[in-house]
């Protein structure tokens, strides 16, 4: 079933969808941004679907498409080939993980792209496992993550395996944390330090994460928790 939420009014929309992983059952999500020119951002794209066409037509032309991590690309190239006007933005990684999106502009530090305007941007770094772009909205003090925290409570969309998992192995149930895979995949802790380090620098107040409940507010001190175990 379609489900969407206004994040901001008029300038963030949430789309919701279920996914399968190792046998659990959760949900993740699809970010909608409408720059300050009309145009679209999609952010992790989820099942493009009729519903989502029709909502998205209702918003703004979709201009720039981003699979922000090595486990959120899925359906990036479904959309790259309906909307063939917009851009595709990539993950580092994701060239050599899935070669059908090697036409798509790999995402590097230090660079300015086409939504640089409306999104600052820094690529995860000490994982063996798992990379993401981070991105920082600044006109709603708003940071989006997809697996450098997940925050997991009893309001959460789960099944009974997630929940074994995540309250009793890696002990994150109701405790905001990164993804499992960053816990046994930081493998140069000082790197992921100073990344870290270098996102609390910016101004953020919500944070949209895929997996779990959203932040919408007293999101750096949420963040700062989260990553205690590298911060300290």
């Amino acid at each position: 079933m379609f489900s969407c939420q206004e994040f901001v009014a008029d300038r963030i929309w949430l789309m919701e969808y279920p996914i399968r992983y190792f046998g659990t059952r959760l949900n993740a999500r699809t970010t909608l941004i409408k720059t300050e020119e009309g145009k679209l951002i999609v952010h992790s794209p989820g099942p493009l679907t009729e519903a989502t066409r029709e909502f998205v037509a209702d918003l703004a032309p979709v201009s720039v498409i981003l699979a922000p991590g090595t486990f959120h690309h899925l359906y990036a190239k479904e959309w790259s080939n309906y909307y063939d006007r917009a851009e595709l933005f990539v993950c580092p990684g994701l060239e050599r993980k899935i070669p059908a999106l090697k036409d798509a502009r790999i995402i590097e530090d230090g660079i300015g792209y086409v939504w640089s305007t409306e999104l600052e941007h820094l690529t995860t770094k000490g994982s063996w496992i798992v990379n993401e772009v981070v991105l920082f909205h600044g006109s709603t003090r708003t940071l989006l993550v997809v697996d450098l925290i997940e925050n997991f409570t009893d309001r959460s969309q789960f099944n009974w395996m997630l929940k074994f998992w995540l309250k009793y192995v890696f002990m994150m149930w109701d405790k905001p944390k990164p993804a499992p895979e960053y816990q046994i995949g930081w493998y140069h802790r000082n790197k992921a330090r100073a990344m870290l380090e270098e996102i609390l620098q910016w101004d953020f107040d919500r944070i949209i994460l895929s997996h779990g409940d959203l932040i919408h507010s007293g999101g750096k001190a949420v963040a700062r928790q989260a990553w205690a175990a590298l911060l300290q």
